[in-house]
């Protein structure tokens, strides 16, 4: 049922989020998830990778409103929680 649910919420922040900001979104969270780093830690990471960020990406980023950009994260970070507890 979590794994309905979490992917259920994914699916709904891809219709907020442009695509290309949540696929940049995953992958960051991704990369972070593995490090020894805090929560804090690794959410300032995926902040300052984001902020980083040059191009057509990088303007959509910051076009994107902060509280969906965090949305999207959490987002990720509790899909990737609840697909590790398999």
């Amino acid at each position: 049922m979590k794994k309905f649910i979490t992917s259920s919420l994914m699916s709904l922040i891809g219709m907020l989020v442009n695509s290309d900001v949540l696929d940049a979104i995953k992958k960051l969270v991704r990369i972070q998830f593995i490090t020894d780093k805090s929560g804090a830690e690794k959410k300032a990471a995926v902040d300052a990778a984001l902020n980083n960020l040059t191009g057509e990406l990088g303007d959509a980023i910051q076009e994107t409103s902060g509280f969906l950009v965090n949305l999207a994260i959490e987002g990720a970070v509790t899909y990737l929680l609840v697909r590790e507890k398999k």
